[in-house]
């Protein structure tokens, strides 16, 4: 038996919950070190399979440095929770993520972005794991958008990259509330709300695989219901589950 009944305790690593033990090694690899834990309570999402019949079910998590982000730049460090203190506002791109196992927080706050350039809300560079995006308000307020301006940009090859209850608004023509470029895989998007109100506009655009997009309201009819624009695109992508979203849409 790999575990004891779980608790709330501080455990070995700083953690705050005591039930399963803790994978390291000097490499940076470890079970520990790259699982992911989206609720933030410690324990692994997922179980740790040591052997046939040897499953840890509450595998600790590597504890996470956390850091006040209150102006736009640049989020670069890994094993680490950010959470956004206030209103942020960007001529271009907001937030550049350029790091793996982090978790950034906008706790409720509002970002605005490409307010007179092409930028992206939260651009998540190339070759980047293990990344959650959650609570965030996202704006595009350019009064004369630049089109590709997209809400979040997931550069190629990420994979385990996780939206969770975000509220994202696009208003430029070609640009996606979400754009998920290819390579990346396992990704998430979750009961978020998204929006695109201009013409040949996406809201969400995928060409990853094994994604799931669940639980998400979904609008790309435009402000008025006259402007064209996909809900879902899937490009090159297979074997994703597509459940449980609310989609409004002029195109199919």
């Amino acid at each position: 038996n790999w575990n004891i009944t779980l608790r709330s305790e501080t455990n070995i690593v700083g953690g705050p919950r005591i039930g399963g033990n803790y994978y390291w090694t000097h490499d940076g690899n470890g079970f520990s070190q790259e699982c992911t834990d989206i609720d933030g309570s410690g324990i692994c999402d997922s179980n740790y399979t040591i052997a046939t019949g040897n499953v840890d079910g509450y595998a600790l998590v590597s504890p996470y440095a956390s850091l006040s982000v209150s102006r736009c730049g640049y989020i670069g460090r890994d094993n680490t929770l950010y959470n956004i203190t206030s209103f942020m506002n960007s001529t271009g791109t907001c937030i550049n993520i350029t790091a793996s196992r982090l978790v950034l927080n906008c706790q409720g706050n509002r970002i605005n972005y490409s307010q007179s350039a092409l930028g992206y809300g939260i651009n998540v560079s190339d070759s980047k794991n293990n990344v959650t995006i959650k609570n965030c308000v996202i704006w595009e307020g350019d009064t004369t958008p630049t089109a590709r301006s997209h809400g979040i940009l997931l550069e190629r090859a990420n994979n385990n990259v996780t939206l969770l209850n975000n509220t994202v608004y696009t208003i430029a023509g070609n640009s996606s509330v979400v754009h998920a470029l290819r390579g990346g895989s396992d990704n998430m998007i979750e009961n978020n709300t998204l929006t695109a109100t201009a013409a040949d506009s996406i809201a969400v655009y995928l060409s990853n695989a094994n994604a799931t997009i669940r639980g998400n309201l979904i609008n790309a009819s435009g402000v008025d219901g006259r402007e064209a624009a996909y809900g879902i695109y899937l490009d090159n992508s297979d074997n994703n589950t597509v459940a449980n979203n609310s989609v409004y849409s002029r195109l199919s």
